[in-house]
Order: C-alpha cells, then sequence, then structure tokens
C-alpha cells in the first residue's frame, strides 16, 4: 500500500477515532457537571482535555484526508479501488495475521483474564502466551523472563510503592 493510500485509510480511522473521544469528552461533561461534582464550568472541567484533543484530532485527520486526495491521480474513486486491491492481500499477509492474533491475546488479557484472576497470574499467563506466539525464545527463558517481570512489576509496586495492583 502506498503512502499516499495509507493516509487516506488512516485519516479516516482518525477521524472515527476523533468523534469517539469527543464523544466521551461531553460524557465526561455531563457526568462531572452532576452532584456530587457539580463542575459546570467547561475549563475546569475534566472534560476539558479530551474535548480539545478530540477536536484537534478530528481537524488534522480531515486535513490528512484532503492532502491524501491531492496529486496527480489521486480521487476518491482510485483511493477506494485500491483500498479494496489491499483488503484482498489481507488474509494471505503474515504480518496482519500476527498483528490480529497478538491484539486478541490482549484483548483476552484485559477484558477476560484481568477481570478473573489475580493480576501476577493474568500477566504472567498472557506475557508466556505472547512470547511464545512471537517465537521470542527458548521456554526456559520466556519463563524467566516472565517471572523475573512480574516479580518486578509485583515489588515495585505493591511492596515498595504500597499501591494496588488491577
Amino acid at each position: 500500500m502506498q503512502s499516499k493510500n495509507k493516509d487516506f485509510v488512516f485519516s479516516i480511522a482518525l477521524t472515527v477515532f476523533g468523534i469517539y473521544v469527543l464523544y466521551e469528552g461531553f460524557g465526561i461533561y455531563q457526568y462531572a457537571a452532576n452532584p456530587p461534582f457539580n463542575i459546570k464550568i467547561f475549563v475546569i472541567s475534566p472534560a476539558f482535555l479530551p474535548i480539545i484533543l478530540g477536536t484537534i484530532l478530528i481537524l488534522l485527520s480531515v486535513l490528512m484526508f484532503f492532502e491524501s486526495l491531492r496529486g496527480e491521480g489521486n480521487s476518491l474513486k482510485k483511493q477506494r479501488k485500491d483500498f479494496a486491491e489491499w483488503i484482498k492481500t489481507i488474509p494471505g499477509n503474515p504480518d496482519i495475521r500476527k498483528m490480529t492474533i497478538g491484539s486478541a491475546f490482549m484483548g483476552i488479557y484485559v477484558f477476560f483474564m484481568m477481570a478473573n484472576l489475580p493480576f501476577w497470574i493474568a500477566t504472567l499467563i498472557f506475557l508466556f502466551c505472547m512470547f511464545i506466539f512471537l517465537r521470542v525464545g527458548k521456554v526456559w527463558k520466556i519463563a524467566l523472563i516472565d517471572l523475573g517481570t512480574v516479580g518486578a512489576i509485583v515489588l515495585l509496586f505493591q511492596v515498595i510503592f504500597q499501591t494496588s495492583l488491577p
């Protein structure tokens, strides 16, 4: 996929994300404006930054969208055709397959394992599975790295800083 095509697709994704950030920002504002907080002044509301950032993201991604259409031979029709051709290459692309499986591992870790298991067990399982999937090294090295990493996190945050982990 050429740079202009990537900019075209990415600008659409960023616009959608910017709309989501803006929507959530207004939700934060409504939540903060009600009791017990009663923060009705926008500039001191916790929603100020998300709304500003969402607006900036939308504006810049729209600029990026139109910039991707500039130039000789670039049109919306051509971009859609190139994008459709790129979509057809996805099933055979090993990088996209790795990214999708890695994202699925992260989703399982965040939404299922963290909700049902203690932090250290969920993190050990997640890191071990992710490192095995990425073929980082031998199994015994991966296990040592996992134990060392999770042990260091627990020691640093729970013992030294005395904070709770999720």
